[in-house]
């Protein structure tokens, strides 16, 4: 309820948004473990950065997975067998996001 703490979530929330999820291995974009985390902490605060990081997490995962089910290893983290935790991450940032 202090305002002075509202302001400075605000602030927190737009610098985590500044980087929102965009699929590009080439760049080098991905980066589940700040897409789960962003997702963990825009969630609760809802509005316009929320709905723009919900939108592009979808855009990103969404169409990127695979029929097995994984991701392709191509994010900043992941190493030749870490499928099945990138896996993970990637299916908590989504559930995180569909609790809307």
């Amino acid at each position: 309820d202090d305002p002075v703490e509202e302001d400075g979530l605000v602030a927190a929330a737009a610098v985590v948004a500044r980087v929102a999820p965009r699929w590009d291995p080439v760049k080098g974009t991905n980066d589940a473990y700040h897409w789960l985390w962003g997702t963990r902490a825009l969630r609760p605060l809802g509005g316009v950065l929320w709905k723009r990081w919900q939108r592009g997490l979808f855009e990103a995962l969404v169409p990127n997975q695979r029929v097995d089910g994984d991701w392709p290893l191509q994010d900043a983290w992941s190493g030749q067998n870490d499928r099945a935790h990138l896996t993970a991450v990637y299916g908590l940032a989504l559930s995180e996001a569909l609790r809307d």
